[in-house]
């Protein structure tokens, strides 16, 4: 059950337990909130949490990995970075000639599409109804025309697309020559010093043992979505693949998509926080725009366009290099500036932000939710109902810091 804010440390990981049951009628899905307010002279920071949920008597604790949906996009970029700063890769190059493949909007075909504006969603491409591929199925299968919004000229529009990122691990993997799941791990989970990774790659065995399920909810049950038992006792990566196909015939730079880039990063809440002091709040170059909605610009400042639900309009009203932006914060009416990243996927509503002005980092996560998903606020920056409830409790705890 609920507790209420109180002192956590965020080190471990927490005890490790058998892979979880499929839950019972008394299991709860995990909910939790971790804000990290930095100390107002050289004290120490303080460290607040909410925590809830149990699945077969193990309780869910900031330690605790699960799928962190669409935030695994804010690590994306930071991979993206990593990368181009080394001299991996070139994010500003066409990829058309990396991954030797013409990828072009057919209404603007002397305009290249980078790795830079694949992350920031500036592309022209939208999301087809499927935008993944098993393995050993090729990426290029996807890249049809049915992927280019009309009229949207790459590098001038934003468009939300998981299928960006499904193509941007595909470059990454063609520029390095490496799976995408390993290059992670050693760009971005190792140097952290995280037990972290896309699909449980690379992820150890007691931490993988550890994870949570994520589920949807009907009258009287739970559902698992995703990391069932089985999944979670499993020693290799948990990909789609076809009957047969082993992973060490995969070629990278051939399907990207295969450990879910888009979304697929297994964290906890803790991770969560260090990633938001480790890499968002250490780069200010991230909490500059590179497209901004505008109140007169419709299509700019609405997403319908982007998935056909129109209750979303006004989402989106800025947008980084991975990151989302709130210019005065996620709530009506003025405030700091907010960055980091919202998840929502099979169940699952989280986020990671950071407030740049004060250095404090809040996560959050709902590992359940109904099967018609969560109502939005309908308010600018219009959000989901649960999003908005675990940003009120950030704010009852900490107002004056966010």
């Amino acid at each position: 059950m609920a507790s209420g804010a109180v002192t956590l440390g965020l080190t471990g990981v927490g005890c490790v337990s058998r892979a979880a049951p499929v839950p019972e009628m008394d299991d709860r899905p995990g909910r939790g909130r971790v804000l990290r307010v930095p100390a107002a002279s050289d004290g120490a920071p303080t460290l607040l949490s909410d925590m809830s949920g149990r699945i077969g008597g193990r309780v869910f604790s900031a330690a605790s990995p699960f799928r962190i949906a669409s935030v695994s996009k804010l690590l994306v970029g930071e991979l993206m970075r990593r990368l181009h700063t080394a001299g991996e890769l070139n994010a500003d190059d066409d990829v058309s000639d990396i991954i030797h493949y013409p990828l072009r909007h057919p209404g603007f075909l002397q305009e290249p599409v980078t790795l830079r504006r694949l992350i920031g969603h500036q592309s022209g491409i939208i999301d087809p109804p499927v935008y993944w591929m098993a393995a050993p199925g090729n990426i290029r299968t996807l890249l049809t025309d049915e992927i280019w919004e009309p009229g949207v000229r790459p590098g001038a529009g934003f468009r939300y697309s998981n299928l960006n990122y499904g193509i941007a691990a595909t470059v990454m993997e063609a520029a390095t020559g490496d799976r995408f799941d390993r290059l992670f791990t050693r760009w971005i989970a190792q140097p952290l010093g995280l037990d972290i990774g896309f699909n449980w790659s690379g992820v150890s065995a007691a931490r993988r043992a550890s994870g949570f399920p994520v589920m949807r909810g009907r009258p009287g049950a739970w559902d698992v979505q995703v990391d069932r038992p089985d999944t979670l006792a499993a020693s290799e990566p948990a990909i789609l693949r076809d009957r047969g196909f082993d992973l060490k015939d995969y070629v990278p730079g051939s399907n990207g998509t295969l450990f879910s880039p888009q979304g697929g990063l297994r964290a906890s809440l803790s991770d969560l926080i260090v990633i938001g002091q480790e890499i968002v709040l250490q780069q200010p170059a991230l909490w500059t725009p590179n497209w901004q909605a505008s109140e007169t610009d419709g299509r700019g400042s609405e997403s319908e366009s982007i998935d056909g639900r129109g209750h979303e309009a006004g989402h989106f009203t800025a947008f980084g290099e991975g990151v989302y932006i709130y210019p005065h914060g996620p709530r009506p009416g003025a405030g700091r500036q907010w960055v980091g990243h919202h998840g929502e996927a099979y169940g699952v509503y989280c986020g990671l932000w950071v407030v740049p002005e004060t250095g404090a980092v809040f996560a959050h996560a709902d590992l359940g939710s109904p099967v018609d998903g969560s109502p939005m606020t309908g308010e600018r920056p219009n959000q989901t109902e649960i999003a908005s409830k675990a940003f009120d409790w950030a704010f009852a705890q900490a107002g004056a810091m966010l």
